[in-house]
């Protein structure tokens, strides 16, 4: 669960909840299952709707993890609004946002196939032509940030991706997300992985949305390879490395197009970056010669992702039995997240 860092907005202490949340509260729709996931600030819960019996992944937030720290609470909240605000068949759906004296509670579109790391370390590395066609998704998905959002995702890396059931990716975890505020970024303490940090991050300079290029260079190169392009030779070069910028490309898994792509995108001056004065020019690289961009769009180009996926559903793979948690008897003194809940028609579409 990443952390973002923005500007502060009000909240409000020492106050209670409205007694119909302790009474008829939205947790008590869900049955709790299994446990998807843990991190610093919380936990990811795989939950079943009483109601319509359908599955969902619960992200549990604890207030007392981040409401010392302005942005932090500014990060959570974001992360609710890029989700509730997004129209993007690439980016996971908020379907509910609710909480209690103690926690925040998100409830999203559940992914039956997990995530884009999970089937990497099993397969090693995709071919170019699965490669080709993630990448492409993933590239709408960071256009649809950019240009409607007006957000940098920041954080974009194989465990944030996630793979639904007929095999197309979803976007997920905008928790280090940022607004553009500035025309430069001038924020560098950030939580991610560090094999996919920048040059300017690392070198803390100002940066700005041109990171995400960087993060899809790298991105391609691990999908190929099977390993990402820095960080071979330890941690302790590792940034050392990123800011060198001399990764192998000599390996029989680069075609010269799939090698001009990436070599494009590993640019260390943001601005020369493909893709840094537009999307076209990236979307035009004879990377994608092959990809028709309208029916990608529309989901309507068959996944080859498919051919890698477990015909078991993943939740099979989990005990599903109750989790018992409750939110009740929270304590009164508690911080409300102003504007945080948020309620989806239940009839969502994958």
């Amino acid at each position: 669960m990443g952390v973002l860092f923005i500007k502060y907005r009000p909240i409000i202490y020492n106050k209670a909840l409205p007694e119909t949340y302790e009474n008829h509260h939205p947790y008590d729709q869900y049955l709790k299952l299994a446990n998807l996931g843990e991190g610093a600030y919380g936990q990811v819960l795989l939950v079943k709707k009483k109601s319509n019996h359908k599955l969902y992944a619960m992200k549990v937030v604890k207030k007392e993890a981040v409401s010392g720290n302005a942005k932090m609470i500014e990060a959570a909240l974001l992360e609710k609004k890029i989700l509730m605000k997004s129209n993007c068949p690439f980016i996971v759906k908020l379907v509910q946002s609710f909480q209690t004296q103690k926690k925040l509670y998100i409830i999203m579109q559940y992914m039956p196939n997990g995530d884009l790391y999970s089937v990497l370390q099993k397969v090693k590395k995709f071919d170019e032509h699965t490669s080709r066609f993630i990448i492409a998704e993933v590239v709408l998905g960071i256009q649809y940030l950019h240009e409607k959002q007006q957000s940098m995702y920041r954080d974009l890396k194989p465990e944030n991706i996630l793979i639904s059931q007929n095999g197309h990716i979803k976007l997920a975890d905008f928790g280090l997300a940022k607004e553009f505020a500035n025309e430069k970024e001038k924020e560098n303490a950030l939580l991610v992985t560090p094999y996919y940090l920048a040059p300017e991050v690392v070198q803390k300079q100002p940066y700005d949305k041109n990171i995400d290029l960087w993060t899809l260079g790298v991105l391609t190169y691990e999908l190929l390879c099977g390993l990402p392009p820095f960080g071979l030779q330890g941690s302790k070069t590792l940034y050392e490395e990123i800011v060198r910028n001399q990764p192998i490309y000599t390996y029989p898994f680069f075609s010269e197009q799939s090698l001009d792509f990436i070599k494009k995108l590993l640019q260390n001056d943001p601005q020369q970056r493909l893709g840094s004065k537009g999307f076209d020019s990236l979307k035009k690289h004879p990377f994608f010669e092959k990809i028709n961009w309208e029916k990608l769009a529309k989901r309507q180009i068959e996944a080859p992702l498919c051919k890698y996926l477990s015909k078991k559903k993943m939740e099979r793979q989990y005990r599903l039995k109750s989790i018992y948690e409750t939110p009740k008897g929270d304590c009164q003194k508690s911080i409300i997240f102003e504007g945080f809940t948020y309620n989806l028609d239940p009839l969502l579409k994958e």
